[in-house]
């Protein structure tokens, strides 16, 4: 998932109830650009980080199992060992 071997946070997801209303608000707050796609039975707005989709570092996520508040942002820590 990383492409940067020295970045502690590898991956992140972002629980959302309303995607439309997420994207603008990280797009505006952030300056991110976010793409809207589907994933399976998920809708995702994956976070663009530069010009290559590969170095994507996270994305907002609605769909069952993600819930806002309750659940959390998940994190992904990249680690040679534990």
């Amino acid at each position: 998932m990383c492409s940067d071997p020295k970045q502690l946070v590898c991956w992140f997801e972002i629980p959302v109830f309303v995607m439309d209303r997420a994207k603008r608000f990280y797009e505006s707050v952030f300056e991110f650009k976010i793409s809207a796609q589907k994933m399976d039975c998920l809708d995702v707005g994956v976070i663009q980080n530069g010009s290559n989709p590969q170095d994507s570092p996270g994305m907002l996520v609605k769909g069952k199992g993600y819930l806002p508040a309750t659940g959390g942002t998940i994190i992904y820590f990249e680690m040679d060992d534990i």
